[in-house]
């Protein structure tokens, strides 16, 4: 179903609501983060997204825990925590 944007951004649907003529800015700072992030944790927001988007949220919803599971455990987030307490760059593996 339709709704304003604004509504979406308020319920939590979207990240941000942006003018037009800002946009392209805007997802281009997305994008940067999103590069900076865990491969790992990258590409498993991307399959659950498309998965949403296919199958429904409903039907994904058993997948997030599973997958979260496996992110956490994997070796990018021990870096990943490691580099947050030593204040430095993480270094990612994608494993």
């Amino acid at each position: 179903e339709n709704m304003p944007a604004a509504e979406a951004e308020r319920l939590g649907l979207v990240n941000e609501v942006v003018p037009r003529d800002t946009l392209l800015t805007s997802v281009m700072a997305l994008a940067t983060r999103v590069a900076e992030t865990a491969p790992l944790a990258a590409r498993a927001i991307t399959r659950l997204t498309r998965q949403a988007r296919e199958v429904g949220i409903a039907n994904t919803w058993a997948d997030v825990d599973e997958t979260s599971a496996r992110v956490q455990a994997s070796e990018d987030a021990r870096e990943g925590v490691h580099a947050f307490l030593e204040k430095r760059p993480a270094v990612w593996t994608g494993r």
